[in-house]
C-alpha cells in the first residue's frame, strides 16, 4: 500500500513504535503501528494518513527468526 510505503520510515522513527504493517478493520484497509509500550506513542502517531486509518497495538519485542533478516 502506497501510503505505508510513505509513512513508514517516519512511523517507525516515533517513540515507542517498533514495527507497522497493513491491517484490515471492518474489510478495509489500515496502517497497523506496534508499539512496546501502551501510552508512550499517543502523542505522535495520527489516527490516519492520506485517508488510511491507523491502528495502535500494543506488542512484545520484536526479534528476527534464525536466517531471517
Amino acid at each position: 500500500m502506497a501510503s505505508l510505503e510513505k509513512h513508514r520510515e517516519a512511523l517507525m522513527a516515533k517513540p515507542g513504535v517498533i514495527g507497522v504493517g497493513l491491517g484490515l478493520r471492518d474489510g478495509k484497509p489500515t496502517i497497523v503501528c506496534l508499539v512496546a509500550k501502551e501510552r508512550e506513542h499517543e502523542a505522535t502517531v495520527p489516527d490516519a494518513l492520506d485517508g488510511v486509518p491507523v491502528r495502535v497495538e500494543l506488542s512484545s519485542s520484536i526479534e528476527p527468526q534464525a536466517g531471517q533478516s
